[in-house]
């Protein structure tokens, strides 16, 4: 995808970076508008009825039909007019993850249980967007060993902290924006904001199946060669920290590690072990084909969470048409 940036919401405390800019619409074709106003206006031929700035509420998945396929709210109305300024770029159900080889990545490093987090009084509202929410949220539920421990992955690197920014029903989720300006407080590791998720994935609440159907897409600058230390705010199968560590990857930086707030302690181990893959292809041998054409990588770039939940999956067709129906 093309002309991403940086767009920094009105925060009381760190802005929240997580919103592509479209250029002007007198500049790059003329008679589409780059925002919608209070009136719904035609952009790109869709409709839309809010305007892609601020702090968003974006839908995300409403009774199961989502905004940016399906051209509606303020991310649908980007999509609508970055296809028609960029008519020769992928759409976006074209597109596929990136995913590189594990090569011992080391297991992630998760901060508190995830009760003390998802039960937390403003859990709801740093979720949602509202950054002072996640201030807190982070202040209280951040551990001080995992610190430690994200200090000593680091060694002698200074890496820069990459968040993962998500679309979530309520709006974009501040939280890990939140952790990674606290870790850069109590490190001294820069925040790189510059790569935001692109697409809406709906991964809260979801299941297996769902989250493997939708996954996260990313775009933005990547430093060649600089070290990226990946942040989030929860680990389930660690589909999204494979795709945000794949797509840093894939431009030339060094994805050193991961930490996130929250996650269940066997989701830390992230990296595929060879066991899993070898008793994976040996239930479904038949299936790979078939994931590497729709997903863009075979079984071994799966997580380890991610192997897990398909081999305990009876068979084949079972898996197909699971993610079929759910995408």
């Amino acid at each position: 995808m093309a002309n991403f940036r940086t767009l920094l919401t009105t925060g009381a405390r760190s802005p929240v970076r997580y919103w592509p800019q479209i250029p002007p619409a007198s500049s790059a074709a003329p008679g589409l508008l780059p925002e919608c106003k209070s009136d719904p206006k035609q952009v790109g031929g869709q409709e839309c009825d809010e305007a892609p700035t601020g702090n968003l509420g974006i839908q995300g998945k409403q009774e199961g039909t989502n905004q940016a396929h399906h051209g509606t709210g303020p991310f649908g109305c980007f999509l609508a007019y970055h296809q028609a300024i960029f008519p020769h770029e992928p759409v976006m159900d074209d597109l596929k993850p990136i995913r590189t080889p594990w090569n011992g990545f080391p297991d992630v490093i998760i901060h508190s249980p995830e009760l003390a987090v998802k039960k937390h009084v403003v859990y709801a509202e740093a979720k949602a967007g509202d950054s002072d929410a996640a201030f807190l949220l982070v202040q209280d539920t951040i551990s001080p060993d995992a610190v430690e421990k994200v200090i000593e992955l680091a060694g002698a690197r200074n890496p820069l902290l990459a968040s993962a920014h998500a679309f979530e029903k309520t709006g974009v989720n501040a939280i890990p924006e939140a952790l990674a300006d606290e870790l850069a407080e109590r490190t001294g590791f820069p925040v790189d904001g510059s790569i935001v998720q692109i697409n809406v994935v709906g991964h809260t609440g979801a299941n297996g199946f769902s989250r493997l159907a939708r996954q996260a897409l990313f775009d933005g600058d990547v430093v060649a060669d600089a070290d990226y230390l990946l942040v989030d705010d929860f680990i389930g199968q660690g589909g999204t920290l494979a795709n945000l560590k794949g797509y840093i990857e894939s431009k030339g930086g060094k994805v050193i590690g991961a930490t996130v707030l929250t996650g269940k302690d066997f989701s830390a181990k992230i990296a595929l072990t060879n066991e899993r893959l070898a008793t994976l292809r040996a239930k479904h041998e038949d299936l790979e084909d078939w994931w590497q054409a729709r997903f863009g990588h075979g079984f071994d770039r799966l997580t380890e969470s991610e192997a897990r939940y398909l081999e305990r999956t009876n068979d084949a067709d079972t898996i197909r048409n699971r993610i079929t129906e759910t995408e």
